[in-house]
């Protein structure tokens, strides 16, 4: 199964390669934090099975970059437009590798608290939880096995 952490890795994988000086932080980011950094947040998440071996998965992920701030707290407007510029050039690929697979994305650009703030969609089939024990001995014994219904 692809996961919430194996994708928030993967995403961090990338965005290091993007802005190699950056800090990467997921959850929360505490005080005393060096910027540049970026804080990875899952904001979504919801899987829908349709039978015993596939679901669809869909996963948000919010990335805040906490840049450097003039004295008045407010993150410098050019080095956010630079932020952006180097990392849209990963985004525009719309995939992101993950494990044995590569999962398509779309995403979305915004400012959060004065932030910027990327928002990034997936939409996936994966094997159901259940499915993993089709690969095992005991799958043969259960397809084998009948059920009759007595009545008294």
């Amino acid at each position: 199964m692809t996961g919430k952490k194996e994708i928030l890795q993967a995403l961090k994988n990338e965005f290091a390669k993007c802005v190699p000086e950056a800090e990467h932080y997921f959850g929360k980011i505490g005080e005393g934090y060096s910027p540049p950094a970026f804080l990875y947040l899952p904001s979504f998440n919801q899987e829908s099975r349709h039978n015993a071996f596939f679901q669809d998965t869909n996963r948000e992920i919010q990335i805040i970059y906490f840049g450097r701030t003039d004295g008045y707290g407010t993150t410098d407007f050019d080095e956010k437009l630079e932020i952006e510029e180097k990392v849209t050039a990963f985004l525009n690929t719309f995939l992101l590798p993950v494990g044995n697979r590569t999962l398509l994305f779309t995403y979305e650009t915004n400012d959060a608290d004065e932030q910027l703030s990327f928002y990034i969609r997936f939409e996936y089939k994966e094997d159901a939880p259940f499915a993993m024990f089709e690969e095992e001995e005991n799958m043969d014994a259960a397809e084998n096995v009948h059920f009759t219904e007595r009545v008294k």
